[in-house]
């Protein structure tokens, strides 16, 4: 017998908002085996059904070239509430100090920090992400393998001031452009703005060079003069 063991009738293993909303919603235990908070901008979309989390509707609203897009409330600012929640509850009693899991028999695992081995007992296991989990018979099937969501950080040194904060194109690659208040400056400031772009990249792609940070810049470069940005020595040098 393994000696304070603490027992779990349901335990979630996972580090993505799924498997966060997933314990939330059902009142179950999370494992936290990677702390891997969502990207800034990502948005729900505005007519997503919130009303289960507890949470006012929020709307959250980008220039776009033409229009101003409308988001939903920030998947970071949900994955922060609910981890907040949980922890409340207890229900989140190692938050992001495990190093790995280890599954046992009999319906049992031990959680590993730096510090401490944790054993659980318990009666169903929901594991959403197998990072850092050992004893699975088989790995985990990937829905998206080969599949790389792709965020390239550009500094602008000139065309930081412009109206737009958002671009969406109709490819996988720079499928949209964030702009945002730059962070290189003590303070904000609204109208000094850096940029994000998003990618959806095979893994063939990500080792193609034309694929690289240098073509996102190209891309992004073109995308902003079509929507009549110029900066300095007309147009040139815009990006860092």
């Amino acid at each position: 017998m393994l000696k304070n063991v603490y027992n779990v009738p349901n335990i979630v293993i996972g580090n993505e908002l799924n498997a966060v909303l997933f314990a939330y919603l059902n009142d179950y235990t999370l494992i936290n085996n990677e702390f891997r908070v969502p990207f800034r901008f990502d948005f729900f979309t505005y007519t997503d059904g919130l009303s289960s989390l507890s949470l006012p509707t929020e709307r959250i609203t980008l220039q776009g070239e033409k229009e101003i897009i409308d988001f939903g409330i920030s998947k970071k600012d949900i994955y922060k509430h609910t981890l907040f929640v949980l922890s409340l509850a207890g229900l989140n009693p190692l938050s992001d100090k495990i190093i790995s899991i280890r599954l046992g028999e009999n319906n049992t695992l031990r959680a590993v920090t730096k510090n401490s081995q944790i054993d659980f007992k318990y009666e169903k296991l929901f594991i959403f992400n197998d990072t850092n989990v050992h004893g699975l018979p088989d790995k985990l099937e990937d829905i998206n393998e080969g599949l790389y969501k792709v965020f390239d950080w550009i500094m602008m040194r000139s065309c930081t001031t412009h109206p737009y904060e958002y671009f969406e194109t109709s490819e996988d690659f720079v499928n949209e452009v964030f702009f945002y208040p730059s962070e290189r400056f003590d303070g904000y400031h609204a109208t000094k703005k850096d940029a994000v772009s998003v990618s959806y990249l095979t893994e063939k792609q990500l080792h193609s060079s034309e694929y690289s940070d240098a073509y996102v810049k190209f891309k992004v470069l073109d995308i902003m003069k079509k929507a009549g940005i110029r900066g300095a020595r007309n147009g040139r040098d815009m990006l860092d």
